[in-house]
């Protein structure tokens, strides 16, 4: 347990609360019926109800970090609730005293109005909940707020979450600037600002000034945790990123290994940020050509994440695209849709049919059919839809990732007008819920692009592909692969003319 356990010696008091429990398909009433040994060296429990203020409840508490055994479960028809038996139990609990020691540092770096939020962003993947959270507190405090810089940063987290850098960089900013006139220069916040910082540069293509940022907060970072730490491993795996990403493979492969031997040291077995390292130390081989390698590492992280997040966590089908990808490039289409469809039976058992990991996940098998066999993925697409017409959801930017999969699907069977089509329904509903100059429109753009380029309508190329420049400049910098793309297309069709 993550708390103190509040329980009852007497069943009847917990019947009564559970009854008070309405079920639904997103709820449903349980009694925990446990069973605890008092010889047990982690487990510490008391009668309390002489102290407590309702006699009648007979009140039995559990100490913090309780862990107990799962021995069976059961539903009772008549009264419409699941009976859970437990059994307390010593096994497990180093990892849990590690996850404490952890959960405390995290305390010690953030106020718990601020790891409240951190908790919606990151561990449940909540983007829209954790936006709306930070944006209330950012109108209940004053701008002199101790945690007001703190906020500024979390929302620039959310947009970057969100894929929109440039709002991302305008909050990492503000954050920075009132740290600076606040805080002590060598302060982990303000080493928390400028990590940020260079997040943005890698994203954005600007690897050199990511590379400074990172030093300068590896400095810090020395001074500040002597030893093993969770930061500095951060800054030293962030270091390794940028060396992937400028081909460097000798200096990312000995910062990426430091950094998880690092994580390791410093973190629980199963943690997300050895998951992330692992992700990181694939990505490298990957972009080696090493693939065998690439898809171990990303099966370790996968693995681990699964352990880390609920079901329905971003991060998961993330990492998910990432190990159908490499397979694809491997030419075994066979494995990436097996794991697949392994994900996708367990994401019907755990979320129900219609949830958006499943069209989620149905996109992944399809974009990895696309090639060997079209009219199966078209099927899958066609699926996706289907399911988030029938969700109560709304799941615009899902429908239209869907969209452009399948513009892409039609364009390489030169079904152009089917493309266009496709296409041009995933920029409406990409306009529909996006800031105007998000990149996703970028990419649409330059889609359409395509499409009228290949119908040698060169006025209209030219128009889209410059619009879709316009965005990626706006965001990335000049050496960014995506505005070197573009601007490679531009180039053709003026050659072509010529």
């Amino acid at each position: 347990m993550s708390g103190f356990l509040s329980t009852s010696r007497n069943i009847h008091v917990a019947l009564a609360f559970a009854g008070q429990s309405l079920p639904s398909d997103d709820f449903q009433a349980v009694i925990f019926e446990i069973t605890a040994d008092p010889s047990l060296a982690t487990i510490a429990f008391a009668d309390i109800q002489s102290k407590a203020q309702i006699k009648d409840e007979e009140e039995v508490l559990f100490n913090l970090n309780a862990v107990f055994k799962i021995g069976s479960i059961t539903f009772n028809s008549t009264t419409n609730i699941w009976s859970v038996k437990l059994t307390a139990t010593d096994e497990g609990s180093e990892k849990v005293q590690a996850y404490m020691i952890w959960i405390k540092q995290e305390l010690d770096e953030h106020t718990p109005l601020i790891y409240f939020g951190r908790i919606l962003l990151f561990e449940l993947g909540q983007v829209d909940q954790a936006k709306r959270y930070y944006e209330m507190l950012l109108k209940s405090l004053s701008y002199d707020h101790a945690d007001i810089a703190s906020i500024y940063n979390s929302i620039g987290h959310v947009y970057r979450c969100s894929c929109d850098l440039n709002l991302a960089l305008k909050h990492f900013e503000l954050a920075y600037e009132i740290r600076r006139k606040r805080l002590l220069p060598d302060h982990p916040h303000i080493a928390g600002s400028l990590y940020n910082l260079g997040d943005i540069n890698i994203r954005i293509g600007n690897y050199d000034r990511a590379l400074k940022y990172y030093q300068e907060v590896l400095d810090m970072d020395e001074k500040n945790y002597p030893g093993n730490h969770h930061n500095k491993a951060g800054t030293i795996k962030n270091i390794g990123r940028v060396y992937t990403y400028k081909y460097d493979f000798y200096n990312a492969s000995v910062n990426l290994f430091r950094a998880f031997d690092m994580f390791k040291r410093a973190l629980p077995p199963d943690h997300p940020h050895i998951a992330r390292c692992l992700g990181c130390i694939g990505n490298m081989y990957e972009k080696k050509g090493e693939f065998d390698r690439a898809i171990n590492y990303y099966h370790q992280q996968l693995n681990m994440e699964e352990q880390c997040w609920p079901p329905d966590h971003p991060n998961c089908w993330a990492n998910l695209d990432a190990v159908v990808n490499t397979y694809k490039k491997m030419n075994n289409i066979k494995k990436a849709l097996d794991i697949c469809q392994e994900k996708l039976n367990v994401l019907k058992n755990t979320l129900g049919e219609t949830h958006p990991c499943i069209s989620r996940t149905l996109i992944i098998m399809a974009n990895a059919l696309s090639d060997e066999n079209p009219n199966e993925a078209i099927k899958h697409y066609e699926q996706v839809v289907s399911i988030i017409q029938q969700t109560t959801l709304a799941e615009p930017l899902l429908m239209a990732k869907c969209f452009t999969s399948m513009s892409c699907l039609y364009r390489r069977q030169d079904m152009l007008e089917d493309a266009m089509i496709f296409e041009l329904k995933a920029l409406d509903l990409n306009r529909q819920t996006l800031p105007s100059d998000h990149t996703h429109f970028a990419k649409n753009l330059r889609n359409i692009g395509i499409y009228y380029r290949s119908m040698n309508n060169r006025s209209q190329a030219l128009r889209y592909f410059n619009d879709s420049m316009s965005i990626y400049r706006a965001h990335y910098g000049p050496d960014h692969e995506d505005v070197k793309i573009v601007q490679t297309d531009i180039n053709e069709l003026n050659e072509n003319q010529v």
